[in-house]
């Protein structure tokens, strides 16, 4: 049931449908803008501009216009509910990208558990996610109005320059596509929740074969950081002894192969 409006600060109010107390225009006091109240079932209410100027001394201009911009918005929450889909106009693609990565910090795990990910996979999906942010400008805009033919482009855009906003594009499809993987979880998260009505779908890239992307070789750098990073993962007290043994057998046979320059298959 929605609640009547009362008190000094609703004058000039008028029901969009008669008698139906879940959706009026009105003004404010001090303003000659109408607002509109909208009861939203199972969602709650809106209060807002409908951004239509009348005139303090004259309550029927801009009336109807304002009117039919309230009728449109009842219609279009009707339309989206029917569908199953939220109505509220509250978070914009900027706030449910935040809210997504909030809920993919909660698996981080500090090893390979299945339904999990770790630290590293965390830092990739929240890297890949400002990529997307920068496709838009910087400018987050709300989910009704996403435009899936623009979504569609997004891997053309991420293999050209663009000095602003994407100055130093991949130098493989392969870098683009597992941006990708991140951008389309965000999009079914989305879709799940019942905020957009389907999933975007992108234009198709050709992954670069493996041995095009094989390297033979480390630096004497790389080659360190390699030898370190697997150490500290073979010495982990975490695993299991099972894991543990495995680790370690993987790291002998790492020191064995490049100190022998033999390469295991």
């Amino acid at each position: 049931m929605a609640r009547p409006s009362s008190g000094k600060w609703v004058k000039d109010k008028h029901y969009v449908l008669p008698n139906k107390e879940d959706c009026f225009v009105y003004k404010r006091p001090r303003t000659a803008v109408w607002q509109y109240y909208l009861s939203i079932p199972g969602e709650g209410e809106e209060r807002k501009s409908t951004g239509v100027k009348g005139d303090s001394n004259d309550a029927s201009v801009g009336l109807k216009e304002a009117l039919d911009w309230v009728l449109n918005r009842k219609l279009e929450v009707m339309s989206r509910q029917k569908q199953g889909l939220k109505a509220r106009r509250i978070k914009k693609m900027f706030d449910f990208i935040d809210e997504f990565l909030s809920e993919e910090e909660k698996r981080i795990a500090s090893y390979n558990k299945s339904g999990h990910i770790t630290k590293d996979t965390f830092r990739g999906k929240k890297y890949h996610l400002s990529r997307l942010k920068q496709f838009y400008k910087g400018r987050s805009i709300k989910l009704e109005d996403l435009d899936y033919p623009k979504l569609f482009n997004y891997p053309i855009w991420r293999n050209t320059v663009d000095a602003e906003w994407n100055p130093t594009p991949p130098k493989t499809n392969h870098a683009i596509l597992g941006e990708l993987t991140t951008i389309k979880s965000y999009f079914n998260y989305l879709f799940r929740k019942g905020v957009i009505p389907r999933e975007p779908t992108f234009h198709k890239l050709q992954r670069e074969s493996l041995l095009t992307n094989r390297r033979d070789y480390l630096s004497p750098r790389q080659y360190m950081q390699t030898i370190n990073t697997v150490r500290s993962w073979s010495n982990s007290t975490v695993p299991t002894p099972t894991q543990q043994y495995n680790r370690r057998s993987i790291y002998q046979a790492l020191i064995i192969m490049s100190n022998s320059c033999l390469r295991k298959g």
